[in-house]
């Protein structure tokens, strides 16, 4: 079992005041006994945990290598590629990775950037399901009143902006904005490859959907705050007739 360092205390003393250094270390294991357990189970979802608890993953992701962040509180369980032994040839290095993982946003690293009268929508756009497309770009999926929504986070051109999609993510229109903002954000690997990572994509999507539904109606009594924020730039859609 893997031994925190006095390193390590000192660095959760800072981010779990509840528990002692005896505690701390019993809590570690649990966190290691419970990636064992889903690992054993074959689960390949991602692991979310709340703000309180993300140290323990984090130290988590330090000791283990079958284990890595995808996300803020998110991670995900690594596998070893199974080598068939009639394909001997098979190079491990080249197996592409679909999960992409996306940097802190932007907005974290200015505390100016929401007003204290917004910290719902902090707290939303903080808190909530990203899916990485790059590690500049993610997407935070969600629905509203029977509309789908996603909004893009861009950590080069620091803008948060707001789209809609008719799919319920069931697939993606190559007519769509989704489409083409998805192919120029991903690396040429992941365009090479791009029905499958679609696959592994439009599953994130779902999943994080549901989750930021949910917390979508937590956070706002009335869910359209988010909608008509001024935070979010809305993408003005393209006459159907292609007319100007």
């Amino acid at each position: 079992m893997f031994k925190l360092t006095e390193e390590d205390i000192d660095m959760l003393k800072r981010k779990d005041q509840i528990r002692n250094e005896e505690g701390m270390q019993d809590y570690f294991e649990a966190v290691n006994k419970y990636i064992d357990t889903e690992k054993s189970k074959g689960y390949k979802g991602t692991l979310n945990t709340k703000k309180t608890y993300r140290s323990y993953y984090d130290l988590a992701v330090k000791y283990r290598n079958d284990l890595k962040c995808v996300n803020t509180g998110q991670y995900r369980i690594i596998y070893d590629v199974p080598v068939s032994t009639n394909d001997t040839n098979t190079n491990i290095a080249n197996v592409i990775d679909y999960t992409v993982k996306f940097q802190s946003p932007f907005y974290l690293n200015d505390e100016s950037y929401f007003n204290e009268e917004d910290e719902s929508i902090k707290n939303f756009l903080t808190e909530c399901k990203k899916v990485g497309l790059s590690s500049n770009m993610a997407l935070i999926p969600f629905s509203c009143k029977d509309n789908y929504y996603y909004i893009t986070i861009d950590n080069l051109t620091k803008e948060i902006t707001l789209d809609t999609v008719n799919t319920a993510y069931k697939h993606i229109n190559k007519q769509s904005n989704l489409y083409y903002q998805i192919r120029q954000a991903i690396t040429k690997e992941l365009r090479n490859n791009y029905d499958e990572f679609e696959h592994q994509l439009l599953s994130d999507i779902r999943r994080a959907t549901g989750i930021n539904k949910r917390l979508l109606s937590n956070t706002f009594k009335n869910p359209e705050k988010l909608i008509t924020s001024k935070y979010l730039h809305i993408i003005k859609k393209e006459q159907e007739n292609g007319s100007s």
